[in-house]
Order: C-alpha cells, then structure tokens, then sequence
C-alpha cells in the first residue's frame, strides 16, 4: 500500500482528525463540504489547453 493508500486509510478509520488533515507535511483545514482534488501531473499544458477550448473541462472553468 502506497503513502496516498495508507494516508486515506487512516482518515477513514480514524474518521475527521480534529479539524485539518496533514499531506506531505502541510496541515490544511478540514473541508465544510465534501472535496475532490485533480491533480494534473506531468501531461502538457497544451493538451489542457486543447480540452479547455473544447470545453470537455468544464471543472476547471470553476
């Protein structure tokens, strides 16, 4: 089990751990609402670019 695997188990066994969560040494707020995150790694810019203009990324409009 990765790190990401592990950090997520935790959380879900431990339920909300006061009121932030920790990732990669950062202590963030604990979010009011349910959150997802995108990350984008490592692809290029213009094919974000590419997928914005066709609009088939309406997320990343937010």
């Amino acid at each position: 089990m990765g790190e990401t695997e592990q950090a997520a188990a935790r959380v879900a066994s431990e339920g909300t751990p006061g009121r932030s969560v920790s990732v990669n040494g950062r202590a963030y707020a604990w979010p009011a609402q349910p959150t997802v995150v995108v990350c984008f790694d490592g692809c290029d810019p213009a094919y974000v670019a590419a997928a914005r203009a066709a609009g088939v990324v309406p997320t990343l409009e937010r």
